[in-house]
């Protein structure tokens, strides 16, 4: 016979199984968990595939999936970008450069990507915004011979 389950007053249930219940269903999430993070992976090489094939609608989609939820694969905004600028949505690129760098930090140079989203920020009328991601790319860039 089982026991009730556990009162407030109890640290935790005494029924057969509980342990191996538990157990069970954190491995449960854990393989969740992992397969998620694989179909999102999946599908933003899917839009790098269809991207380098020349279907952009396609590729969009599929990255548009990939990033729909946590955790993101980084490289999937910056493919999401190249896509939305050959549209000439410049607004689209920027936020998904700004993303890509937000996920990055400091693990990747960005100096590259802060000249893009600059870019961009001048081409939507924001000169200020494009001062300070110039700045960040010229800070990240470090020293160069030519200027």
């Amino acid at each position: 016979m089982c026991s009730p389950p556990a009162s407030p007053t109890t640290s935790a249930p005494t029924w057969p199984g509980w342990d191996a219940a538990v157990t069970s269903g954190g491995r449960s999430v854990d393989r969740r968990s992992r397969r998620e993070k694989g179909v999102r992976r999946w599908r933003s090489q899917l839009g790098r595939a269809w991207l380098l094939s020349g279907d952009a609608p396609a590729a969009e989609r599929a990255l548009r999936q990939a990033v729909s939820r946590l955790p993101v694969p980084p490289l999937a905004y910056l493919q999401l970008a190249a896509i939305t600028v050959r549209d000439g949505r410049y607004q689209d690129a920027r936020d998904a450069l700004r993303k890509y760098a937000v996920l990055v930090g400091d693990a990747r140079p960005l100096a590259g990507v802060s000249t893009q989203i600059a870019d961009y920020s001048l081409r939507l009328g924001e000169p200020a915004e494009a001062v300070r991601w110039y700045d960040r790319a010229i800070s990240e860039a470090g020293p160069t011979p030519v200027l």
